[in-house]
């Protein structure tokens, strides 16, 4: 299998997990590619979230991670990520940030809770720092 055909089917389940059973009108914000490096590790990984509702109208957050330092592979994912969102029936309401504090802030507006506020006061903090 093709290195594209491998990313186009990952990016799909990761879709269809972000979504889950929801009906036309899906809200999903997409956060931007950024990098983070394990506890105990010398290696940077990078990643996305991807935040949504699930059919309890409760939050969900979920990790697009590559596991690994490459940038190019995380970023093309990503981009893969936002037209697999693009294409789908029913459509999807697609929020695409390239800050994590806008982010974070998107995901407490539109999702209140104690995740969501839990999220905001991390990445503010992290920025602070």
């Amino acid at each position: 299998m093709r290195k594209s055909a491998i990313i186009k089917a990952s990016v799909r389940r990761f879709a269809n997990t972000v979504i889950g059973r929801q009906s036309a009108g899906a809200i999903v914000a997409l956060g931007p590619l950024v990098w983070n490096i394990n506890p105990g590790h010398d290696q940077r990984y990078w990643y996305c979230c991807a935040a949504s509702a699930k059919p309890d109208g409760s939050f969900h957050l979920l990790q697009l991670k590559v596991d690994f330092n490459d940038r190019k592979l995380a970023d093309d994912m990503r981009n893969a990520l936002v037209g697999e969102f693009i294409q789908r029936r029913p459509p999807v309401v697609l929020n695409l940030f390239d800050d994590e504090l806008q982010f974070a802030g998107f995901c407490a507006a539109v999702w209140p809770s104690d995740r969501t506020t839990k999220l905001l006061t991390e990445v503010e903090r992290e920025q602070a720092a």
